[in-house]
């Protein structure tokens, strides 16, 4: 990329590793050239950011290199705690919305006060 505009992130996002999947992980071992990613995931504390965008933003653009992710500031693809995630990727489980609001419980309503206690009930026999 040395003709062209260094890459900007696409998104940003929540540096969470419960949002990887073992296919991020295989991508990125073949991405490092057969080093482990857990090494990286649980070594040192900056790696760990990293790691975790470039799995997350790389399923979007599978042009992206790690290369470019280590060069933006953290600010640039992480996500603050004041700051809320952008729509664009559906999240990995979308919830399914038909327009429908929650129905109505259509049981008819007992109208007669209940006169049985539990303990009363108990002792019939």
């Amino acid at each position: 990329m040395t003709d062209q505009e260094p890459k900007r992130p696409a998104r940003k996002i929540r540096p969470d590793p419960d949002l990887l999947t073992p296919g991020d992980f295989r991508r990125a071992r073949v991405a490092l050239g057969g080093r482990d990613p857990w090494e990286m995931l649980g070594g040192h504390q900056e790696d760990q950011p990293v790691l975790i965008a470039w799995c997350l933003l790389s399923r979007d653009d599978p042009t992206l290199t790690f290369e470019d992710v280590e060069r933006w500031a953290f600010g640039q693809y992480i996500l603050g705690d004041d700051e809320e995630e952008q729509p664009g990727r559906p999240p990995e489980a979308p919830s399914s919305t038909n327009g429908s609001g929650p129905k109505r419980n259509d049981a008819k309503q007992n109208d007669k006060p209940a006169n049985v206690s539990p303990s009363s009930a108990a002792s019939t026999t």
